[in-house]
């Protein structure tokens, strides 16, 4: 697995990242498309990085980097369930415990 951080000037790949919100989540828990796409391209502490399985893209990554920790979470295509995802998890930078996938329907 490797990632390439994008923003939204990558429409294909922003694209794909915008789908699996929606498919994940229902309008009601998620924030507005449109704020989200205002901050992945304005503010230098969040990223968004598309999850790659050799060549094909399967799942994306948000990040925000605070000045002692970060938070992210994975959000990736589920072969046999649909979409997965992991919790947001927030760390200190230093190892930390793993969130096991969660599958939606």
């Amino acid at each position: 697995m490797n990632t390439t951080t994008i923003d939204t000037s990558d429409k294909e790949l922003f694209g794909l990242v915008e789908r699996l919100i929606t498919e994940a989540f229902p309008e009601e828990e998620r924030a507005p498309l449109e704020a989200f796409r205002s901050i992945a391209d304005s503010d230098d502490r969040f990223s968004v990085m598309i999850l790659n399985d050799g060549d094909t893209p399967v799942g994306f990554i948000t990040l925000w980097i605070s000045n002692d920790s970060y938070m992210w979470s994975i959000l990736r295509s589920c072969p046999n369930c649909g979409v997965a995802t992991t919790a947001p998890a927030r760390l200190k930078f230093s190892t930390g415990p793993t969130v096991a996938p969660l599958c939606l329907k």
